[in-house]
């Protein structure tokens, strides 16, 4: 039970989760009047945003680097919420920091299950993804709480990425987008037109949690999983580009996307074309809807 007494239960103002000819996201309310999004609506003690990581157990080895990330963000209210994949229990003693909320699985279920529990036992109206091989930037969760409380209209933010290499070099990733408003549609757009490559890279998401369990959370794919859920989000609400990193991203040998059954042409094949059907059809449905 949150502190206070059990949440109110939430509503939305109309037919639609994010309306342009209304403030936008900021118009879910509780049946007390308050709102979810910002401060922690005065409830002491609340997140403003869920860190949400998805852990392996031979991830584990990774836990100080991203640890030491989390707990310099000491401008913004959060909790760290992990839940390991499968019943292992390797990354359990990160509950001994303080403002980390552990749990595992009964058995292996794969990255987007395991995203999809942390968000449910997460308690933040804004939920920031965080692999778990990956590092904030300082100051980030702070910079995100502020994007979405000024912009009441954005239901996501991603931003620019630094690539951490095995050698130890970083660079910078490829962005096309210009820091600022998002328009509705951008995202899925420019990933066809650069063939199945996204524009920003889908692990830096950051997402209102009523934006994101609208669209049923992380999409039940083995991976591609961010990609799809953003695309999908991105069809139908504004979103925000950083002006600065967000995250620095490691690429490393053994990760998901290096893997032999990820590269599989047909696999692969299979994921993008769920992708795309699920947001011509969002996008359909949300013409006929008067929205567009």
């Amino acid at each position: 039970m949150r502190k206070g007494g059990p949440a109110a239960p939430f509503h939305r103002q109309g037919p639609q989760a994010w309306d342009s000819g209304t403030s936008g996201w900021s118009d879910f309310r509780a049946e007390d009047g308050s709102s979810r999004d910002g401060q922690a609506a005065g409830r002491s003690g609340e997140p403003q945003i869920s860190v949400v990581t998805a852990a392996s157990a031979e991830d584990v080895r990774f836990l100080d680097t991203i640890w030491d990330s989390i707990q310099v963000q000491r401008d913004a209210a959060w909790e760290w919420v992990i839940q390991e994949d499968g019943p292992t229990s390797a990354w359990r003693l990160a509950e001994s920091y303080g403002s980390v909320s552990y749990a595992n699985c009964l058995q292996a279920n794969g990255v987007a299950i395991a995203r999809n529990l942390a968000v449910a036992r997460s308690r933040a109206s804004i939920i920031r993804n965080l692999d778990a091989d990956d590092q904030l930037t300082e100051g980030v969760l702070r910079f995100t709480a502020d994007i979405f409380d000024a912009h009441p209209e954005v239901a996501y933010l991603v931003g620019p990425m630094i690539d951490l290499f095995e050698d130890g070099s970083m660079k910078p990733y490829e962005e096309v987008l210009s820091p600022g408003l998002i328009p509705p549609g951008t995202l899925f757009r420019l990933w066809l037109e650069r063939d199945y490559v996204s524009a920003v890279h889908p692990t830096s998401l950051a997402v209102r949690r009523d934006a994101l369990t609208s669209m049923g959370g992380y999409t039940a794919l083995p991976c591609s999983e961010d990609t799809a859920v953003l695309m999908a989000l991105s069809q139908i609400t504004p979103g925000w580009f950083a002006d600065r990193p967000v995250a620095v991203h490691r690429k490393r040998t053994g990760s998901i996307t290096t893997l032999d059954w990820s590269l599989d042409p047909d696999q692969r094949a299979l994921r993008y074309k769920l992708i795309t059907e699920r947001c011509h059809a969002i996008g359909r449905t949300w013409s006929i809807s008067g929205r567009s």
